[in-house]
């Protein structure tokens, strides 16, 4: 799971100087899948530490690799349907025991319901 630490990390990572969207800090549990960088699946429970219409930040063990295609799983957790979905992880930062991921949500997949959404989710605002 991402700690404090993790999402304060995150919500201070070095972006380019102009964003298109907000970002919400918020730890919404979710389970990650995918094929590591030795192209083994991999499935795994954490939870980001932040998101926006069209990306999200989370942490993992899996030794992913740059570019590599992610599905995250909310099970309908904070307005989200039970429904994988999918993103493309643009950066990442080795942590202890793991590495935090940027991720951005690939094209086609809807930034409403069905996404982790910086505009829709009003009730993590502040978590």
């Amino acid at each position: 799971m991402t700690n404090a630490s993790d999402q304060h990390r995150a919500a201070n990572k070095a972006f380019p100087k102009v964003r298109r969207e907000p970002r919400v800090v918020a730890a919404i549990v979710v389970e990650v899948s995918g094929f590591d960088a030795a192209g083994c699946f991999f499935s795994e429970h954490t939870s980001t530490a932040n998101f926006s219409d069209n990306g999200c930040c989370f942490r993992v063990k899996a030794g992913l690799g740059s570019g590599a295609f992610v599905a995250l799983q909310s099970y309908g957790q904070a307005d989200m349907p039970n429904r994988p979905v999918f993103y493309q992880v643009v950066w990442m930062e080795p942590l202890g025991g793991g590495v935090l991921v940027g991720a951005a949500r690939l094209l086609g997949e809807s930034a409403g319901r069905g996404a982790f959404s910086a505009s829709h989710n009003t009730s993590t605002r502040n978590a």
